[in-house]
């Protein structure tokens, strides 16, 4: 049976999502957790390796507000019992997006999960939390059958207004941005586009990515301005470096047209590298398509991307 797993986590403490050898890393943290409360086979064996795979690699240092990850069991979650006697508290638990469709074939069962959720957590550190968990198909795939993500970026230009408390997820910059230019600079980003430019290069991995929202705004109360990059999915790097190029120009180290010029050139050079990770969260992963056209989407996605 294959289970979809929404987790929450504080990246500040982590080297990123995926497994690195003497490296405190989500990915890691969470199989442990997992193996020490998912059963194995109908002897119900603890320790038992889980393997999982996420919709949405973080860089280190990022965070996570509602990160999709799958992994396998053969055994029902459903059904599963930690707590001798007591009712278990109901939770008011976020249902992922999915069409009507897609509910009908595979009735979400929340509640009867609470159990496996509360004992989860008890064995995951604080920094990570697991927030839902469903059944779905057997060949679902986090991250290929994922429509979009959204990750947003968060800014405090006035050191007088910047709040220490939310140091791990704000990034502080001391001179005040022209947010009117960075969005004005950002505009032609807009669309299906080669973002070398802007991409950590990879073998036999392609950069061009639909990007369908990229913008600023202010939050005048706290000085604190957010980006949000909604796109069908991210390159290696991406993000914080479009954001770190639109900060270049909000500094006006840079004119406006130079993002678009560097889109053209499609050459990554150090001005487009990332910025810092604390700013950076993970927000939302979507799943708006049936699944028999998920399935024909992955198949086009590997072709493409040579995955």
């Amino acid at each position: 049976m294959r289970y979809k797993l929404t987790l929450s986590y504080n990246g500040g403490g982590f080297s990123g999502w995926a497994k690195q050898p003497s490296r405190r890393t989500v990915q890691e943290e969470l199989e442990l957790a997992l193996a020490k409360v998912v059963p194995h086979q109908t002897k119900r064996e603890f320790l038992t390796p889980i393997s999982t795979i996420v919709a949405g690699r973080t860089d280190a240092g990022v965070h996570a507000r509602n990160q999709i990850v799958h992994f396998d069991s053969c055994i029902d979650l459903a059904p599963f019992r930690i707590f001798s006697s007591g009712a278990v508290p109901e939770l008011e638990l976020e249902h992922s997006s999915r069409s009507e469709e897609n509910h009908k074939l595979l009735p979400n069962r929340q509640q009867e999960y609470i159990n496996f959720l509360h004992k989860l957590n008890s064995v995951l550190p604080e920094d990570i939390v697991a927030k839902e968990i469903e059944q779905v198909p057997d060949d679902f795939s986090a991250r290929f059958w994922a429509t979009s993500r959204v990750y947003k970026y968060r800014i405090c230009d006035n050191p007088c207004r910047y709040d220490p408390i939310h140091s791990d997820d704000v990034a502080l910059i001391r001179h005040v941005l022209d947010v009117d230019k960075m969005n004005q600079a950002v505009k032609p980003l807009v669309g299906l586009n080669d973002f070398s430019a802007f991409v950590k290069p990879r073998k036999g991995q392609t950069a061009v990515r639909d990007l369908f929202r990229f913008d600023f705004e202010r939050n005048s109360e706290n000085s604190v301005i957010v980006a949000t990059l909604h796109a069908d999915a991210f390159a290696y790097n991406m993000v914080r470096s479009l954001v770190g190029s639109a900060i270049l120009v909000g500094l006006e180290k840079r004119p406006a047209q130079w993002i678009e010029e560097k889109l053209k050139e499609k050459t990554r050079e150090g001005a487009t590298g990332p910025t810092a990770a604390k700013g950076l969260t993970f927000d939302e992963v979507r799943y708006d398509l049936p699944y028999d056209e998920a399935r024909e989407r992955e198949k086009q996605i590997k072709a493409q991307r040579a995955v």
